[in-house]
């Protein structure tokens, strides 16, 4: 999996890992994923009918593996708490939310980054792994502020947290499809004209 993921599984160079040491095209990067990821979860929910489990399931799933594959491309420490701070925007202008729950979101994204840079040394699964773990640790701190906020009243809870739960499982979905995901996009040169584009860019600026 490492191989077909990233083209030999070795590590990037120490220069890569480099806190905040961002180019013009790594926050291009992360500025137009960011959005499509959300965008993307919007358009899959209003598609299929609203709020319902497969809806949230398959909302999940997109963003979690677009944000895997943005991970990837930009092996950076901190790219994960920049495009936190994104899709939180994009998510506030197009539905007026994201704004109660963007500080649990920063600490997920920070404790992710932190593990896939100096754990996983920017392997193929620490990537995975981590942009999985910090989606999952974003819907827990949502379960629990849920919790705080209607605690008087623990009925309203359940609908709620159940369709809290259920999402969770696009994020289970994205452990096992995001390898094969990738292998695809990169064989359907979706990836490389990623690249070329964004090299393009940096060697005009």
């Amino acid at each position: 999996m490492e191989d077909a993921l990233q083209g030999g599984g070795t590590a990037p160079p120490p220069g890569e890992n480099a806190a905040w040491r961002f180019t013009l095209g790594d926050l291009a990067t992360i500025g137009v994923l960011s959005a499509l990821a959300r965008a993307t979860g919007l358009m899959l929910v209003f598609a299929l009918g609203g709020m319902n489990p497969v809806s949230l399931s398959l909302r999940t799933l997109a963003i979690t593996v677009l944000i895997i594959v943005l991970r990837m491309k930009v092996r950076r420490f901190g790219t994960l708490v920049l495009a936190t701070l994104v899709g939180a925007l994009t998510s506030f202008f197009a539905m007026g939310q994201g704004v109660m729950s963007l500080p649990a979101m920063l600490a997920a994204a920070l404790l992710a980054d932190l593990f896939i840079t100096y754990v996983g040394r920017n392997r193929a699964w620490a990537v995975i792994v981590g942009c999985v773990l910090m989606s999952l640790m974003d819907k827990a701190a949502s379960l629990c502020l849920m919790l705080l906020a209607t605690r008087e009243e623990a009925r309203m809870m359940w609908p709620f947290a159940i369709l809290i739960v259920t999402s969770a499982a696009g994020d289970l979905l994205a452990l096992v499809l995001a390898p094969r995901f990738i292998r695809e996009l990169r064989h359907a040169g979706f990836i490389n004209c990623w690249l070329d584009l964004l090299r393009i860019t940096r060697s005009r600026a």
